[in-house]
Order: C-alpha cells, then structure tokens, then sequence
C-alpha cells in the first residue's frame, strides 16, 4: 500500500512530466501513456490521480498560475522588499523555463485550452491592476478590463516569440542576463511612458469621439 507521501510525491512527478510533454508535443500530441513513462510510473496511476488527461493539463495550469501568483513582487512602497523579490525572480528564470515553455506552447497550439488559459491570465492582471489602483501604487484606468487584456497580452509577448526576440537582441535564449536588461526599459515604460506629452493620447481620444449628427 502506498503512503501519503508516495502518492504526493508521484502526483508532483506526473504534473512534471506532464508539463514538459505538453511544452514540447502540445497537447492533442501527448498520450498519458507517454506522460506516464517519462514519470516513470504507470498510466493507470495518472489516471488514479487525475482522472482524465484534461484534468492533468488543467492541473498543470493550476500549478503555473500559482506559482505566478505567488511571484507576485512585495508591496511597491517597500523598496527593500521589491528590490529582494526582484532578485529572487530573476535567479528563478532557468528553473522555470519548463513553465514558460509550457505557456508558450498551449497559448500557441489554440483552441479552448488556450482560450481557458489566456482568459484566466487576464483575471489575473485585471486583479493586480484593480489593487494596485486601490492601493496608489498604480494609476487608475478609464477601461481596467480593456487594459488587462492588453497588458496580459503584451506581457505574453516574450513567452511566444523568445526565440525572435533572442535573436534580435543577439542572444541565443533569453536567459537571466538578457532579461535583467529588458526589465529597466520596461519598467521606464510603465513608469514614465514613452510620450513626453498628451498629444497622442489628445489626438485618440478626439478621433474616437462621435461626431455631432453620427448615428
């Protein structure tokens, strides 16, 4: 009979090699059988923990959004304390790699895998904006759940075209060094904009304005 912590340690090693499977084979490319053996178990044991191959990738995306969430920086007023999260998300970059291939992968293969998984992704974002917001750390927004997608969106950006921006940048991956020197320019963006005025956004919002006598 099997112990607790067997069965833990099993489930833990099944969602591992569920999540590179899937990475690297999508997911209408990968057998529980094949999960199964790269877990080094039997197929019928992934079935006994999960149930069915879609209750095994939903729990692979369980896994991914906490450990997104719980990479969530310290309160922003705590310079201390950001500067620490800061340095513990970049020294976690390559163990996480499996993840972000993960991402890649279902949000790029399509379909209802990865609508459900976008979607959720954008709950999220809606979430921090709306409590950074709350909280004065962020600027409030005319269209918060316009904004969510858009920022989920941009921030998905590397995760699908890695390799591109790698390359563009002269690098072979995006590893901890490159993406240490994307963070300042980013971070200037969200910080300051990129415009120095209101032109642009005066502009938009003028063009957008329905005009007297328009339907």
């Amino acid at each position: 009979m099997r112990s607790v912590q067997e069965d833990l340690t099993a489930v833990a090693r099944i969602r591992d090699a569920a999540l590179s499977r899937f990475a690297a084979t999508g997911y209408s490319g990968t057998s529980i059988r094949a999960i199964a053996a790269d877990a080094g178990v039997s197929a019928a044991l992934v079935i006994h923990h999960f149930g069915s191959k879609e209750a095994l990738r939903s729990a692979c995306d369980d896994h991914l959004l906490d450990h997104i969430t719980g990479s969530d920086l310290p309160h922003l007023a705590d310079t201390a304390a950001a500067r620490r999260g800061i340095r513990d998300a970049m020294g976690n970059l390559s163990e996480n790699r499996v993840l972000f291939a993960y991402l890649g992968r279902m949000l790029t293969d399509g379909g209802p895998v990865a609508e459900h998984l976008f979607d959720r992704l954008v709950a999220l974002t809606r979430h921090t904006i709306e409590d950074g917001a709350a909280d004065g750390t962020m600027r409030s927004f005319d269209d918060p759940e316009v904004l969510a997608v858009v920022l989920t969106a941009q921030g998905l950006a590397n995760v699908v075209l890695g390799a591109h921006v790698a390359r563009s940048l002269g690098v072979q991956e995006l590893d901890p060094p490159t993406v240490g020197r994307m963070a300042l320019p980013l971070l200037e963006l969200y910080t300051h904009g990129l415009y120095s005025d209101d032109t642009m956004l005066t502009a938009t919002r003028a063009a957008l304005r329905p005009t007297e006598g328009s339907p």
